[in-house]
């Protein structure tokens, strides 16, 4: 008697390697890691793994180095591409077993510029003399903001130092992204609410991209204006010719409540005020073609041989409104 034998021979080990070498750009300094996968595709178990990589910029790390993959089981490990100058790198992967062979992967990837934001100009004057107080009022700065680098930067930040007298107004910045060489604009308005000097930081960041700043500055002045100082001369004793003092509310500015008008200062009481046009009169404002002054006389008399001083002081009776004043500071002169 013959028997015959017959069977299906097990599939000997064999690897395969899958995954993206090509990194594409990647800022200098910085990385970028992308994941490998290796397969047993045959039925035999393998030999231990070895890995190998070459090409400066790329290391690999994680696991497969040193294991046995038994029939359909995998593996995976990462390859980083850190570069660290700019131009074109490549480096091959290499993963091998015996038995189970050996595979390859062509690594590629760009050193490049980060992303860099850029703003001007440095420097931004958005108004001078600007009414305070005043909504109606808009006075704009503008800055370009430019990607100096080559990759995209994140979403744009942009952020105010003084959010109390200046906003963000306008512009296309905020929240967008910039590829290479691409820029975006910020408008800003400078709003005072008191009398003063004001500067404000103006700051744009993202990741990548970073950060970069100007400076955005104003002066604001009171709605009513009238002469900073007023000098007024006599002898001792004897009485000044009365001195004329004006104040205009500003054209684009609402018209005031009724004016007040008072005499302060330590010798405020060497002054007097013989004629007033001001006191109880509201002055008129935007879109008026009517008069927006009214004037005050004012007489000196000295009580001795010194230089005498005081304020007047013109204010809009409208509490809401503490930016419509004026102060004229007086100085009495004795002669001889």
């Amino acid at each position: 008697a013959v028997a015959s034998l017959s069977g299906i021979r097990d599939a000997e080990a064999e690897l395969r390697l899958e995954g993206d070498g090509a990194f594409g750009p990647v800022a200098v300094g910085d990385s970028d890691e992308r994941e490998f996968t290796v397969e047993n595709r045959g039925d035999e178990a393998t030999g231990s793994i070895t890995r190998t990589i070459g090409g400066a910029g790329f290391v690999f790390f994680g696991g497969c180095q040193g294991e046995v993959l038994e029939g359909g089981e995998s593996c995976s490990f990462d390859v980083r591409f850190s570069p660290d100058e700019e131009g074109a790198h490549s480096g091959t992967l290499t993963v091998s077993a015996d038995p189970g062979g050996e595979e390859t992967a062509d690594l590629s990837g760009d050193g490049v510029d980060d992303a860099q934001l850029a703003i001007s100009p440095d420097i931004e004057v958005c108004g001078t003399e600007v009414p305070a107080g005043i909504e109606a009022e808009v006075h704009e700065c503008s800055y370009s903001v430019t990607n100096e680098g080559v990759l995209t930067t994140g979403p744009i930040d942009v952020a105010l130092g003084n959010d109390a007298n200046f906003e963000l107004s306008g512009g296309d910045c905020a929240g967008n992204t910039l590829d290479d060489g691409e820029n975006c604009a910020v408008d800003v308005a400078y709003k005072p609410e008191d009398v003063s000097a004001h500067e404000s930081s103006v700051t744009v960041s993202a990741s990548p991209g970073g950060s970069a700043s100007a400076e955005a500055s104003g002066t604001s002045v009171s709605a009513l204006s009238g002469p900073e100082e007023v000098e007024i001369s006599a002898e001792v004793g004897d009485s000044s010719n009365a001195r004329v003092i004006a104040v205009t509310n500003a054209e684009s500015t609402p018209a005031t409540d009724p004016l007040t008008v008072t005499l302060a200062g330590a010798d405020a009481h060497r002054f007097g005020i013989t004629s007033d046009d001001c006191s109880g009169v509201s002055l008129p404002g935007e879109g008026s073609s009517t008069d927006r002054t009214c004037s005050i006389s004012v007489r000196f008399v000295p009580e001795s041989d010194r230089v005498h001083d005081a304020e007047l002081v013109f204010t809009d009776d409208d509490p809401a409104d503490p930016n419509k004043t004026a102060t004229v500071e007086l100085r009495g002169v004795t002669i001889e």
